[in-house]
């Protein structure tokens, strides 16, 4: 679905799949509605957060398109750095009531900025599920196959 605006009622849930900074105009009716006329607000942050301290690692650099794209506070910008001061800015303004973020270290940072935020990974994490032993229908490609076959399978 794109952006808003939407139909909101206080007994229904708006849910946020991947970034908040991508629907602007959402965003806004969200921020100018009243906290009880609201509806539950639930944002899945799927997108790159900086790293938390206990990582050692440092911030990254942006690229001049990320830049461009944070000058110019464009909707589409997901660096780790729009990514955070999103969060933190909706945070102000009571908003989300549930943050959910796709990795470990994405709660770790917001953690230390006072953001509580909630880990639901993806269904590729490693500790996302269990081997059933079952048998494979598809083929496992290994250095046997690849060389066998030849570069082009």
């Amino acid at each position: 679905m794109g952006d808003g605006p939407l139909r909101l009622w206080a007994d229904e849930a708006v849910w946020i799949y991947g970034n908040a900074n991508w629907f602007p105009v959402l965003r806004r009716q969200l921020v100018a509605t009243p906290r009880a006329e609201r509806p539950l607000v639930v944002i899945w942050h799927t997108e790159p957060l900086p790293p938390p301290k206990a990582a050692g690692l440092p911030w990254p650099r942006p690229h001049l398109r990320e830049l461009g794209k944070m000058l110019l506070r464009h909707a589409n910008a997901t660096d780790v750095y729009t990514n955070y001061w999103r969060l933190r800015s909706l945070g102000r303004r009571g908003l989300p009531d549930v943050l959910a973020v796709s990795t470990r270290a994405g709660c770790q940072f917001l953690a230390e900025r006072g953001i509580v935020a909630h880990w639901v990974p993806f269904g590729y994490d490693p500790s996302y599920g269990h081997a059933m032993n079952l048998p494979r229908d598809i083929d496992c490609f290994s250095s046997v196959n690849m060389t066998s076959r030849g570069a082009d399978g």
